[in-house]
């Protein structure tokens, strides 16, 4: 019965979506899953919607950021600052040699840290499939 209700909640949701969703094979269900069912809370198997589906259907997906988040969005409209501090300085000392002031050698460093976190970020943000 319940491998039956977890291929109708496929079905509805390829329904929804215009697509079809393969149903799980080698006898996994939805609804034997104790993070499932916790996730699930009161709601039957009609009213979960895909984007529930998607939130629920491993443990590690809570650790995924949407990449309309607000991490993101500060990320993103960061990078636009460090990039053109990047853009300027970076010739300008190749050119010039200048000595290296104290904002110069915290806005360097700080500017390393912020690429290496900004690329780890990227390892673990989601993408839109079709958005």
């Amino acid at each position: 019965v319940e491998k039956e209700s977890s291929i109708a909640m496929f079905r509805s949701w390829s329904a929804v979506r215009g697509e079809s969703i393969r149903p799980p094979t080698r006898g996994v269900s939805l609804i034997t899953n104790s993070w499932t069912t916790a996730a699930m809370g009161s709601k039957k198997s009609s009213e979960i919607s895909y984007a529930d589906f998607v939130q629920m259907r491993s443990p590690v997906s809570r650790f995924v950021l949407s990449p309309s988040s607000r991490i993101r969005d500060f990320m993103d409209a960061l990078s636009i600052v460090v990039l053109a501090y990047d853009l300027t300085t970076i010739p300008y000392v190749l050119a010039f040699e200048p000595e290296d002031t104290d904002f110069s050698i915290s806005a360097n460093i700080f500017a390393a840290f912020f690429w290496t976190i900004d690329m780890l970020l990227g390892f673990i943000t989601g993408y839109d499939v079709q958005g």
